[in-house]
């Protein structure tokens, strides 16, 4: 069953709730802790659906699903230099700003990255705890095995054109050229040689 994240912003989140209901047969709403929607996962997936979609051949059932409606941003900083940034287009951005010379902001991006409480995922020396191990997923069934997800599976090398063909004669205080639009003449050719393998399609 799965798992579906939407956020205000997107196409699915700005739709009225009735219409969904219809699209995904149901809608949870509201802040799930990560207990209950372990003990929802764990019902619906032991559900008598799932025993009858097995034997009735001609059965298509309608599985169930949650729909988790999120704001953007849900578990980083709420407000930031009098910003919001939770539920806004700011926490698709660096949330909060640090570099070398300014960090009076190191507190705040370690409090925030301690609120995911780390010392509970992960052991002394940085490896998941053997309660979180069963949950990844075996072998042949994980995402970037699949074919369609992994490009490296469909993998085709890659043809180039040799890159000194494109070299520029540079005379100080005399040449003017753009960085992009040289580099964009080698991608188009690259993207022409490779029409045959269809990399870019």
């Amino acid at each position: 069953m799965p798992l579906y994240l939407l956020s205000k912003d997107s196409f699915l989140g700005k739709v009225p709730v009735l219409p969904k209901i219809e699209t995904f047969a149901g809608v949870f709403d509201g802040v799930f802790s990560a207990e209950l929607i372990l003990k929802l996962f764990e019902g619906l997936f032991r559900a008598k659906i799932k025993k009858e979609a097995k034997h009735k051949k001609a059965y298509r059932p309608i599985w169930p699903m949650i729909i988790l409606n999120s704001p953007k941003g849900w578990t980083g900083p709420k407000i930031f230099e009098s910003k919001q940034i939770e539920g806004s287009f700011r926490a698709h951005q660096v949330p909060i700003t640090l570099d070398k010379t300014n960090k009076k902001n190191l507190a705040l991006i370690e409090e925030w990255l301690k609120s995911y409480h780390p010392e509970e995922l992960f052991t002394d020396d940085g490896k998941l705890i053997n309660e979180l191990k069963p949950l990844i997923p075996p072998k042949g069934k994980r995402m970037g095995e699949n074919k369609n997800a992994n490009g490296g599976l469909l993998y085709k090398p890659l043809k180039t054109p040799d890159f000194r063909k494109y070299a520029i004669n540079v005379i100080p205080g005399k040449t003017e050229s753009q960085d992009m639009m040289e580099l964009g003449k080698y991608i188009r050719d690259i993207i022409k040689f490779n029409e045959e393998n269809r990399n870019f399609h």
